[in-house]
């Protein structure tokens, strides 16, 4: 279980960062996620193999909500205020995910994710991967990105104006990371290649200067000195409920399908079973802590799962052990992260969304119902052009509007049976 939740942590790392990064939050926030949030989530789930964690989905769903609600209100803030206020407003969405699915466990609801359609999930997250791409094309180029919670569209249009202000240098080094992360994935080295392909590429960039040149490093997006976080007990603002709770309750929601589908996958090819609504218990308890030291939220993370389970994990330990090395590893090299530039982290996530589209569930959600088709259709059409959540939302009701239409009128077949005796 030890060498196991190592193997899973030299994964987790650069991902946490990744994510937090996507998430525009500090880069203390993914990794507090992955380190501390990760203990509990494994300490009251139920699956032996679940690793949970940041994820991509969770990163830009929280992105989007951060950045909606401060430019809709609270446009006046500029520098450390705005942060804070960022910061405020990612502990009351994360409080808001535990109390939910504290509440969906203890209702016993984790059977009702079965009504929402799998074509919701794939449109949704074929958006989610789109928003990723078109967001870090921003960072892969070293463009200064708009503030605003812009729909996927909107910032393709803004990306492709600003292109007379591209860095060439960090665009070098995003080609450079993604080539040589493409190749060392070919690879059977047992280091994960996000892994060598940051510390080769830190490494040159630190030999020539690469500071020098303009390029963006880790240490200029924030530090990472403060290992243990400060503990405080978060506390609801009803008037900020109006505006997190829409984003809040989609989040909650995906953050159970995503866990469940998970633990699912991951108990068919272990063979162990788990019980879903302690899972849900878990993930909440997780997500409860997480608003106390200003993690981002968890979510299931099926790469990180799967990658546990390869690696020998036998009971929950090594989730536990996952979260105590991304611990040690922080503490060891906090000092050595700040090299790292954000072009390589945004190589990472340029792969990350190209595998993230399904392209087997794709085929089946367009050929099976012509309701299916339209659900995913429209579902990854409303996310290119609106928020997620709301893109989120329009899928749901419009898969509840066709199942309840089908419900509806009975349809009934005669088969000839023969008669015996």
């Amino acid at each position: 279980d030890a060498m196991a939740g190592f193997t899973v942590a030299l994964l987790a790392v650069p991902q946490a960062m990744a994510y937090a990064l996507v998430a525009g939050l500090p880069l203390s926030a993914g990794l507090l996620s992955a380190f501390i949030g990760v203990i509990f989530g494994a300490s009251f789930g139920s699956s032996r193999h679940l690793v949970m964690g940041p994820t991509n989905a969770i990163a830009i769903l929280i992105q989007a909500a951060t950045a909606d609600i401060l430019y809709t209100h609270f446009r006046g803030l500029e520098g450390l205020e705005r942060e804070l206020m960022a910061g405020e407003i990612v502990i009351q969405i994360t409080l808001l995910i535990g109390i939910l699915q504290l509440l969906a466990s203890g209702l016993g609801l984790g059977r009702l994710v079965q009504f929402v359609s799998r074509s919701v999930v794939v449109g949704y997250v074929n958006g989610a991967a789109l928003a990723i791409f078109v967001g870090q094309l921003f960072v892969a180029c070293g463009i200064q990105k708009q503030e605003g919670g812009q729909a996927v569209w909107a910032q393709l249009c803004a990306f492709v104006l600003q292109l007379k202000a591209l860095h060439l240098p960090t665009l070098v080094v995003t080609c450079a990371s993604l080539f040589l992360l493409a190749a060392l994935r070919r690879t059977h080295w047992r280091v994960p290649p996000t892994v060598l392909m940051l510390g080769i590429v830190s490494g040159v960039l630190l030999l020539l200067g690469g500071s020098s040149w303009g390029v963006r490093m880790v240490g200029d997006y924030g530090t990472l000195d403060q290992v243990l976080p400060s503990i405080h007990f978060p506390v609801l603002r009803m008037r900020y409920l109006n505006e997190v709770l829409p984003h809040a309750f989609a989040i909650a929601l995906l953050g159970i399908l995503e866990a469940t589908s998970a633990a699912k996958a991951v108990s068919l090819r272990s063979g162990r079973r788990f019980q879903i609504n302690q899972e849900i218990f878990g993930l909440g308890v997780c997500n409860l802590f997480s608003a106390g030291i200003g993690a981002m939220p968890a979510y299931g993370s099926a790469s990180r799962s799967f990658l546990n389970f390869h690696s020998g994990a036998r009971t929950r330990c090594a989730a536990v052990f996952s979260g105590l090395w991304v611990g040690v590893i922080w503490a060891l090299l906090g000092g050595v992260v700040v090299y790292i530039p954000l072009a390589a982290l945004s190589a990472i996530l340029f792969l990350t969304a190209a595998t993230m589209v399904d392209w087997s569930q794709l085929r089946l959600c367009l050929r099976a119902t012509g309701a299916d088709a339209a659900v995913l259709l429209v579902t990854t059409t409303a996310a290119v052009f609106m928020s997620l959540d709301v893109a989120f939302y329009t899928g749901v009701m419009l898969s509840l509007a066709l199942y309840l239409r089908e419900a509806s009128i009975p349809r009934f077949l005669e088969h000839p049976m023969p008669v015996l005796n």
